[in-house]
């Protein structure tokens, strides 16, 4: 996952005030939108002068880039342990369910990061988009390779694969939009019904 490109960032990681800002953006940034906040805007919900802020980020679209990059990293992260833990060949359904369940879990606790990827990552550019965009095709083949192994297996139905592997991609992204923490769910039981249902839709022996 590399080097993080175009940031000058002299703050050392885990600096209070560092923390604190990429916090308060990102609640900014998802309650107001990026382009609705302004520098000037986030230095008076940190209350701190702009030169401050410039002292930790070189641009606004630098805290962006971070807070999409922080949660893209650990949602891979997360998403690999998972893989590790189920070891060698595990039957594709059995890990496909895992999966789903973990990132559902994860999304919704996560859910400010996660919606602020998901409708504000078109606002990067240049080499921050880049890699963010190659962050999140890597979460994606893995869905993608593990439906077209379940096919090939004959675990799950044959269709096609990239199809389904979006279909099940789509759900994923959309729950930190609908989730509410005080709704009849709880981030359990909404993981637990998405990981029994998109995996069912797949299963050959439904």
């Amino acid at each position: 996952m590399g080097a993080q490109p175009g940031t000058n960032r002299r703050g050392p990681v885990g600096d209070d005030r560092f923390d604190s800002i990429l916090a308060i953006a990102e609640s900014m940034f998802h309650e107001q939108g990026y382009r609705a906040v302004s520098i000037r805007d986030l230095a008076a919900a940190v209350g701190v002068k702009m030169s401050s802020l410039y002292y930790y980020f070189s641009s606004k679209q630098d805290i962006l880039y971070r807070i999409i990059k922080s949660h893209l990293d650990r949602l891979l992260a997360q998403t690999y342990e998972v893989i590790e833990n189920h070891g060698p060949n595990p039957p594709s359904a059995e890990l496909l369910h895992a999966l789903i369940e973990s990132s559902v879990l994860f999304l919704i606790e996560d859910r400010q990061a996660a919606g602020v990827s998901l409708l504000q990552t078109r606002e990067l550019t240049g080499d921050q988009s880049a890699e963010l965009t190659d962050l999140t095709s890597e979460f994606e083949r893995i869905f993608l390779d593990l439906t077209a192994k379940g096919m090939a297996s004959g675990e799950f139905v044959k269709q096609d694969a990239a199809m389904a592997a979006y279909i099940i991609l789509g759900a994923l992204t959309r729950v930190s939009i609908w989730f509410h923490p005080e709704g009849r769910l709880t981030p359990a039981e909404v993981a637990a019904s998405y990981a029994e249902l998109l995996t069912r839709l797949l299963a050959a022996d439904r």
